[in-house]
């Protein structure tokens, strides 16, 4: 081999210097330094590098600027030790960029990977389109199909991650505007068929927050399948729609759905809260036609205790059922009857029950109560209904309003028994009238609601009274119909002692016995015997009356009259305190008008000419004065003297003693007291006088 030593060899210029021929090897030997011109190749055989515009490579490849000072390529390649490194040094101006490119026969630039100097952004360029960049701060966009439009960015200093935006407002973002019915979501499939870590889910956990979602099988022993959204702590979850919150379960497992503090609700019901209170709400049950719509009440799982109660809408029948004790108790039916402890109401109010009737005594007696829970004490009103029953009219053609209504009012005081009231409105009148009235003692008025004879209408009172006040017309009228016969019965004790009957036109008082009213002059009440005689005094009846006014509670005054027992030191004219059913009142003594009532004596005149009747009994129902009542017409009993024998049809007179004797002759005259009817002795007294049915003509 031959060799070739010169220090330079300079073609001539426009000719070429040609070393070696195709084939041929050219070889430097090691430690030579071969320099094509310093400013463009330079070869440092010792150190195994190439410099470019350089004559000082630093890298194996180094490629220097113009100006021989500032790398703009450089390339270094390392064995496989562990601590070397393998580099490719881009360098560009501050202005300038950094780009490798990837192309083809087509195209130099179908892949590039560009760094943005003045910006200081790293691109990805694929098939001519960005498709990533990354910018100065470090953050991350991933380009849609086009190039043009970031679809997936990390946002480096707010740490977030938007897909479909590039300006993410929270720790994940993602948008879309659902074009051609796109789905915009996240999906987790796992297809693994096992049982055991079968997962699939995604998690997001906080300090303050958890939303969980598992599905499809078991993750864990403790963990189902099952779906977690919601907080580790006490914090709400909430639901929004249009950036409005619509939905809240809170803190304490409360749920509100237009409202965000179902807690605030009463503790016994706030476990759902429907609405704000600003509003109308509502809560739609939807159901098809042919079944029905439930809401339960259960206090377990199993058997009836799953549905204790029940509110039910059947549409099938279009009813409404509320179930206790999981057992109907109340329905409204298609037309709006209400049926309680009946399925078929046939009325608007239609109850039912067993009252246990045939077991000989009734034990469950069907009742509807009202009830009044206050307290009244003695103040309380005595006047107006505590509880009533209305009826209204709803009657276009008149002015809607309260027609009639039951009522009941505290006699005079609380727990002193109630007055069950009737009442009524008169035609055109919006103002409710008491019509009658049923009062603590079972007394029953008509209306009035005293006994008063002053004042219209008539009461019966429970111990058998009857009274009855008419203005201007009678005040009983009798009718019987088809056949004559009774219209009136007199009974005593069981037995009938009289009538009053008719036949054709003629009224017959049957039984009777005519009395008027006396008194002895010292208003004494000493034992007289039935059928004594008794003669007239030239002293007239003395009965006296305390006069006032009541005002009841429609406003209307009426004067009341009740006997009175003239006091030490009274005479009429007087103004008193007189107390009328435990009320007092400001009454005036007037004396009672009586033009036809004298006072008696027992007969002591042989053949008395003024003899006044016989005694029949004493009047026990005024206990003011000792009245008794005097037989003068019709049959009675007189009392015979002893001594004397009667016939049927003598007549008698007076003994002079109280008793009678028989008349001398038989004509009719002002001392004639009787005619005997029966020779009978009804009854034989101690001192020997007797009784005998008689006629009387006094």
């Amino acid at each position: 081999m031959s060799q070739l030593e010169v220090d330079k060899i300079i073609p001539q210029s426009g000719t070429t210097l040609t070393i070696g021929d195709s084939g041929d090897t050219i070889t430097f030997a090691d430690g030579a330094i071969l320099g094509i011109d310093t400013d463009t190749l330079y070869i440092d055989s010792a150190n195994n590098r190439v410099g470019i515009g350089t004559t000082s490579p630093i890298e194996q490849l180094s490629i220097y600027d113009d100006g021989n000072t500032n790398v703009i390529l450089g390339l270094r390649v390392n064995t496989a030790n562990a601590y070397s490194d393998s580099i490719i040094k881009m360098k560009s101006g501050n202005l300038g960029t950094n780009e490798i490119w990837l192309g083809d026969a087509v195209d130099d630039d179908r892949g590039k990977i560009v760094y943005d100097q003045p910006n200081d952004n790293l691109s990805f360029t694929v098939a001519t389109k960005e498709r990533m960049r990354i910018a100065s701060g470090g953050d991350i966009s991933f380009y849609e199909d086009t190039g043009t439009t970031p679809k997936l960015t990390w946002d480096a200093s707010a740490e977030r991650l938007g897909i479909g935006t590039d300006s993410p407002s929270d720790s994940m973002e993602i948008s879309q505007s659902n074009n051609n019915g796109a789905t915009l979501g996240i999906q987790v499939h796992n297809t693994n068929t096992g049982t055991v870590g079968n997962y699939a889910g995604i998690y997001a956990t906080a300090v303050n927050g958890l939303i969980g979602m598992r599905a499809n099988a078991v993750q864990t022993t403790s963990k189902s399948a099952r779906v977690e959204l919601g907080s580790t702590t006490a914090h709400p979850v909430s639901f929004v729609t249009s950036d409005t919150e619509r939905m809240r379960i809170d803190s304490s497992g409360n749920v509100g759905i237009g409202t965000s503090s179902p807690s605030s609700m009463n503790a016994g019901a706030n476990r759902l809260v429907v609405g704000n209170g600003s509003t109308g709400q509502g809560l739609t049950i939807y159901s098809s036609t042919t079944t029905a719509g439930s809401i339960h009440f259960a206090d377990g799982t199993s058997g009836d205790t799953a549905y204790r109660g029940q509110l039910v809408y059947n549409h099938n029948g279009d009813y409404m059922a509320m179930y206790t004790a999981a057992a109907a108790r109340m329905r409204i039916d298609s037309s709006g009857n209400v049926g309680v402890g009946t399925t078929n109401p046939q009325k608007l109010l239609h109850i039912a029950g067993d009252a246990n009737a045939d077991s000989g005594t009734v034990t469950n007696p069907i009742t509807i109560r009202i009830q009044d829970t206050e307290n009244v004490g003695s103040g309380g009103d005595t006047t107006n209904p505590w509880g009533a029953i209305e009826f209204f009219s709803s009657d276009t053609s008149d002015t809607a309003r309260v027609q009639a209504k039951i009522g009941s009012i505290y006699g005079s005081q609380y727990g002193d028994g109630s007055h069950l009231a009737f009442y009524t409105s008169a035609g055109g009148s919006a103002t409710l009238f008491e019509r009658m009235r049923i009062d603590k003692s079972g007394n029953v008025y008509v209306g009035r609601t005293d006994t008063n004879l002053n004042n219209d209408g008539f009461f019966v009172l429970s111990s058998g009274g009857l009274g009855i006040v008419r203005d201007s017309s009678a005040p009983v009228e009798i009718n019987r119909k088809t056949n004559d016969g009774e219209l009136i019965s007199f009974r005593q004790n069981f037995t009938q002692e009289g009538t009053i009957s008719v036949s054709g036109a003629t009224v017959s008082y049957n039984g009777f016995t005519g009395t008027h009213w006396s008194r002895l002059s010292n208003n004494s009440k000493p034992t007289i015997l039935k059928g004594t005689i008794l003669e007239s005094l030239d002293e007239m009846m003395d009965w006296y009356q305390v006069q006032f006014d009541i005002t009841d509670e429609e406003g209307n005054t009426t004067t009341h009259k009740e006997s009175y027992e003239l006091g030490n030191g009274e005479s009429v004219g007087d103004v008193i305190t007189y107390n009328h059913e435990g009320t007092d009142y400001s009454a005036t003594i007037i004396q009672e008008a009586d033009v036809k009532h004298t006072k008696a004596k027992i007969s002591d005149t042989v053949d008395a000419k003024n003899v006044y009747g016989v005694f029949m009994a004493w009047d026990n129902d005024d206990d003011t004065v000792n009245d008794m009542y005097v037989a003068q017409t019709g049959t009675f009993v007189v009392r015979m003297n002893s001594a004397e024998t009667v016939s049927k049809g003598d007549l008698i007179q007076s003994n002079g003693d109280g008793t009678g004797k028989v008349q001398a002759d038989d004509l009719l005259r002002a001392s004639t007291v009787a005619k005997v009817l029966s020779t009978i002795k009804i009854e034989t007294y101690d001192d020997g006088s007797y009784i005998v049915p008689c006629s009387l003509h006094c």
